[in-house]
């Protein structure tokens, strides 16, 4: 059995654990960070975007799911991501939904996670931060709400997580969208939305805020809640998190419970991303996420609309080409670039 075939049968969260305290490693040594990002990166001045008022140095981020506490973030800018989206974290520590909780379909090349948002908490999640105030790259902090807080008072908590967290990140995800959580989605509609970004906007603090939006929402779902957002200036949208349905898979886990992510949820997500770019007129900037593992994927949601991409299961599906994913992508984009005679990567987003 090769050493690819072994690691698929091996419980992926307990992967991911293990990989996170080799991280920790990593973490902690500026050396180690070094020689990582000679491996793992790669750089041109055409990959750079300046967004929010901020500069990536490329377009490819890592989405939010991966470190949910704010563990390693340092360690994972080093293998060439442009920017890094940590949590999501809550109010209160939780410990999300009983395992398993995670199956990796390999005949589709998806992910279903039921993780239900586990996480230490915002207190902890924000000691965490303090160490990586002084950092190299762009941080995000994605933030819900406590699965025990009710949607009518949902948001108190994310005023709260705002308020505590913005000072230490570079831009906020607000995360409504996940389905892992009783409920959540509905935070999407315009009667629940509406309120919880304007107690958001009340603090008057100028950190970027995006809106995480889920791949299962109508199109007049979508206008509803492109309203709100260009009435209340949201900074973007991040399009999109992992889907419900299960249309057209193979893998004998296809019908597990929560969110799946990967290859089948490509073309959904870029179709929304095409949605929101044309019913803005570009004016609303988009992160796109959704099956993205390799540049023709990255290249397709930046051709749509989205001005940067974000992966997560194209990091983690294949152990032995995920941590070369970011590198891959910004080094065939950069092809890219010469062969449409393109100055930047800007001028490709939305060209179709």
């Amino acid at each position: 059995m090769g050493k690819e075939r072994f690691l698929n049968f091996q419980d992926p969260e307990k992967n991911h654990e293990r990989v996170l305290k080799i991280l920790q490693i990593a973490e902690s040594s500026p050396r180690i960070r070094y020689f990582l990002r000679k491996i793992f990166a790669y750089q041109d001045p055409k990959l750079e975007v300046d967004l929010f008022g901020l500069h990536f140095t490329n377009p490819v981020g890592l989405a939010a799911g991966f470190d949910k506490n704010c563990q390693v973030p340092k360690a994972l800018a080093s293998f060439g991501f442009g920017h890094i989206e940590v949590g999501t974290v809550t109010p209160l520590s939780q410990e999300g939904n009983p395992r398993p909780r995670i199956w990796k379909l390999v005949e589709d090349r998806a992910v279903i996670n039921w993780m239900g948002m586990p996480n230490v908490g915002v207190e902890e999640f924000t000691r965490n931060l303090n160490e990586v105030a002084e950092r190299d790259f762009i941080l995000g902090i994605n933030i819900g709400k406590s699965e025990v807080t009710s949607l009518e008072d949902a948001s108190t908590d994310y005023k709260v997580l705002f308020k505590k967290t913005h000072s230490y990140g570079d831009y906020i995800a607000i995360n409504v969208s996940s389905p892992n959580t009783p409920e959540l989605r509905r935070l999407q509609r315009k009667e629940f939305l509406l309120d919880l970004i304007k107690e958001i906007k009340r603090s008057g603090e100028l950190t970027p805020i995006l809106l995480k939006i889920d791949p299962d929402l109508s199109y007049s779902q979508i206008d509803d809640i492109l309203t709100i957002a260009l009435n209340c200036k949201i900074d973007g949208i991040i399009a999109t998190n992992t889907t419900v349905s299960r249309e057209n898979l193979k893998s004998k886990n296809r019908n597990k419970p929560g969110g799946l992510s990967g290859v089948p949820l490509r073309n959904k997500s870029t179709e929304i991303i095409r949605y929101l770019y044309r019913q803005t007129k570009a004016s609303l900037p988009i992160i796109g996420v959704g099956g993205i593992f390799n540049a023709e994927d990255a290249l397709e949601k930046i051709k749509a609309g989205a001005s940067l991409v974000q992966v997560y299961t194209g990091f983690v599906f294949d152990p032995l080409k995920g941590p070369f994913v970011a590198k891959s992508i910004n080094k065939e984009l950069s092809k890219v670039l010469e062969t449409e005679k393109a100055r930047s990567i800007g001028e490709l987003v939305g060209r179709e």
